[in-house]
């Protein structure tokens, strides 16, 4: 029985999906408790701020020519597809040119803007281009639906990256620790990002097709606004943490911050196989078939994400020092807000099948905005858990505007508003009820234990069906 539900693309490829996120993130729970010994408070808020300003930079240099492959593959047929991908790697090389002569030329100037040396801006420079190569090369594979390759190569470049790091923490005493940190990132996605590059253009060599060009452009600009939005969204509580209150503080955020986020790195690796599956669903107009598995998507989702809330204090013990620990009386809206991102990808896949990038790029513009607004007015008075409650209002909000510009604009419908709210209701409760026994372990362990035991008999149900 087990074998026939795995003959599902869907779900062998979400398997491996997930269990790569759970592997890559039990690496990742292993080593933080090391870093956040290792570092102080300061050198965390470095290179917590570096990695804000870097995810900037990707943005921009390369036009977000991989965001595009998807659309391509349901566009083209094989053969002009792989021409396609060589194509926007060239694109790409020529775009990152083009701003790493402007970011060389005003190094200073962005330096003092940024609160980064300009060693650390030149690092940024190399890590973000490389980078993108393994972004390439993922995205490739997994709308080709190899997920175990990408899997491969995730787990390699994580395990180098965390070697890496910790050697030249440990082990270099003339390089700073925070440089340390953010230098073992470097290297591998130099080593790694500049192979598969090579490797996409000489299995197919660019024609230097217009078309793909212009294909490329359509899609792809728009959603530099669509991302550079995103980062603000993502981004703007840690830089004005540091600006209002200081780099300690910026450090216990976003040590909070990259525990929530555990939550949005699932949602990606069950993403990871859902849109390629989804799309194809689309493609052959199966309707019915989509709303039976996103509903048990949705479910699936919610179970989660009630279970992490409740665990969460756990991970923020194991995974800091006492230094951090106070993260945890604001973690349920970071993680909250994560939710509302999983629930916005349900319209948002939608917009980019049907090609409507420029609505994804105004929702998320809207969304920014509001952000800076709320994290200008909040983060001065309430510090830390103003930021965590802007960034749970702004993806609300994100949420709700795609789902207005997918029922009135294009006429499409998921869920109905009742089977929305009544999970975002659930989540609710769940975050004010673990407000009131965060430190009452035995209490939390029950809530855990019963989610536990509805998530297994819904698993039961399914499996029962399948039969």
């Amino acid at each position: 029985m087990l074998k026939k539900i795995f003959s599902n693309n869907l779900i062998k490829n979400g398997a491996y999906y997930t269990l790569g996120t759970f592997i890559l993130q039990g690496i990742n729970f292993l080593t933080l408790p090391l870093y956040t010994r290792i570092l102080t408070t300061r050198d965390f808020g470095i290179t917590s701020l570096y990695t804000a300003w870097q995810a900037v930079v990707v943005i921009f240099l390369c036009l977000q020519t991989f965001s595009t492959i998807q659309n391509a593959k349901v566009t083209y047929e094989d053969e002009e597809y792989r021409e396609y991908n060589s194509n926007i790697v060239v694109l790409s090389f020529v775009s990152f040119a083009v701003f790493a002569v402007v970011i060389m030329i005003f190094s200073k100037q962005l330096s003092h803007f940024s609160g980064l040396s300009v060693n650390l801006i030149f690092l940024m420079l190399l890590h973000s281009f490389f980078t993108l190569g393994v972004t390439f090369k993922n995205t490739i594979l997994r709308f080709d639906g190899k997920a175990e390759k990408q899997l491969f190569i995730s787990m390699f470049y994580t395990v180098l990256n965390v070697g890496l790091s910790l050697f030249f923490i440990t082990s270099v005493p003339s390089i700073e620790k925070a440089t340390g940190k953010i230098l073992g990132a470097v290297v591998p996605s130099v080593i790694l990002g500049g192979y598969f590059y090579l490797e996409i253009i000489m299995k197919r060599r660019p024609t230097f097709k217009k078309d793909h060009f212009i294909f490329c452009l359509t899609l792809g600009l728009p959603l530099i606004l669509h991302n550079l939005s995103h980062i603000v969204l993502t981004s703007s509580d840690r830089m004005m943490i540091e600006r209002f209150i200081g780099l300690e503080e910026t450090g216990i955020y976003g040590f909070t911050y990259t525990i929530g986020t555990i939550l949005s790195t699932a949602a990606g690796a069950f993403g990871s196989a859902w849109v390629p599956w989804y799309f194809q669903k689309l493609k052959s107009e199966s309707h019915e078939e989509i709303k039976i598995y996103s509903k048990n998507y949705l479910n699936f989702f919610t179970l989660v994400t009630m279970g992490f809330i409740f665990i969460s204090p756990e991970i923020v013990r194991f995974m800091g020092s006492p230094d951090y620990w106070a993260g945890k009386y604001f973690l349920p809206w970071i993680i909250f807000g994560c939710y509302f991102i999983f629930l916005y990808s349900f319209p948002v896949n939608y917009e980019f099948y049907v090609k409507k990038t420029n609505y994804i790029a105004l929702g998320t513009s809207f969304s920014a905005v509001i952000n800076l607004v709320l994290n200008y007015i909040f983060i001065p008075k309430y510090s830390s858990f103003g930021a965590a409650l802007t960034t749970l209002a702004s993806y609300f909000f994100l949420f709700i505007f795609h789902e207005i510009i997918t029922r009135k604009k294009l006429n499409y419908k998921l869920f109905s508003p009742i089977e929305y709210l009544y999970r975002i209701g659930i989540i609710t409760v769940s975050c004010f009820l673990y407000i009131k026994i965060v430190d009452i372990i035995w209490i939390r362990y029950i809530i855990i234990f019963s989610l536990g035991v509805i998530f297994l008999a819904g698993l039961f149900k399914i499996i029962k069906n399948k039969k």
